[in-house]
């Protein structure tokens, strides 16, 4: 998906994935080999093999995205574009997989993530450490939606790792509500 659909390079995808440009490459030609050698075809697949498939499709989603987040200077309208990319793709899955909590959980930590995005950079451009961001430059309807799907995550019964750092962006986002830094929480307890 990540090179074939969205055109990324073995070493934008190795970089996404903490793995070498080689070893990435020799992974992707691999992947080509066996879907040419298998006579596999680009298609939707069965409501049935959804489920085996899943985890992969988690990772691509969740690789676009974080490579979307990759430009420090803030500079690639390509890398913002994978980002956005997908966050559309998350509820596309949605539709299809309903009740999986971990299509809910990466889609909540998605939209926590994005929901700083204004805050991320110094007029200048300069990355902002989350700790010295301006909450109140963090879009509270993107916190919200977050709060929802990760509430639906947690109903599932099914924790996944998603789901935990969805959570831990959670706490993060109190911040947005009460005003405290999560450092200041923490020396409290």
């Amino acid at each position: 998906m990540l090179q074939t659909i969205l055109g990324l390079d073995a070493a934008r995808i190795a970089h996404a994935f903490l793995s070498s440009p080689t070893t990435m490459g020799q992974r992707l030609v691999r992947g080509k080999t066996k879907i040419r050698d298998g006579g596999i075809r680009f298609e939707i697949p069965q409501q049935r093999e959804l489920p085996q498939r899943l985890d992969a499709v988690l990772d691509a989603i969740y690789a676009a995205f974080g490579i979307g987040w990759d430009d420090m200077a803030g500079v690639d309208r390509r890398g913002r574009d994978l980002a956005e990319e997908a966050i559309w793709l998350a509820p596309v899955l949605l539709q299809l997989m309903p009740g999986e909590a971990e299509v809910h959980g990466l889609l909540a930590l998605m939209l926590h993530c994005e929901a700083r995005r204004m805050a991320r950079r110094r007029p200048d451009g300069r990355y902002v450490p989350l700790s010295e961001q301006d909450s109140m430059q963090w879009s509270m309807p993107l916190i919200e939606e977050a709060e929802r799907r990760l509430a639906e995550a947690a109903s599932r019964g099914r924790i996944g790792r998603f789901q935990l750092e969805a959570a831990i962006q959670s706490v993060h986002a109190e911040r947005a509500r009460s005003g405290d830094s999560v450092e200041r929480d923490h020396d409290v307890l």
